[in-house]
């Protein structure tokens, strides 16, 4: 027979792993738009210029999904650790005959 444990405690640290990596690339994504405006502004009338704009908020937007991803994952981690914790209270009281 096959068995399946939930340790929702194992799930609360990945949702926290990812609130970390999510505070990361928070953090990548304003420096490298702050890198990136400096040498693009150095550059006034080039099409390099443009292109470094262009890049500059692709990897933004990129970044910006990524950190939204990682936030639902998160959510979704910390909601199945407290799904986990209230069916086995539930499943416990239910088997619980004491008094009965």
């Amino acid at each position: 027979m096959n068995e399946v444990r939930v340790d929702p405690a194992v799930l609360e640290r990945a949702a926290r792993v990812c609130d970390d990596m999510r505070a990361q690339v928070r953090v990548r994504r304003s420096g490298i738009t702050a890198d990136t405006e400096e040498a693009a502004s150095g550059l006034p009338g080039w099409q390099t210029r443009r292109a470094l704009e262009e890049l500059s908020w692709a990897w933004g937007d990129d970044l910006r999904k990524l950190a939204g991803y990682l936030e639902k994952y998160g959510e979704a981690l910390r909601g199945c650790a407290r799904d986990y914790r209230h069916t086995d209270v539930a499943n416990a009281a239910r088997l619980d005959i004491r008094g009965r």
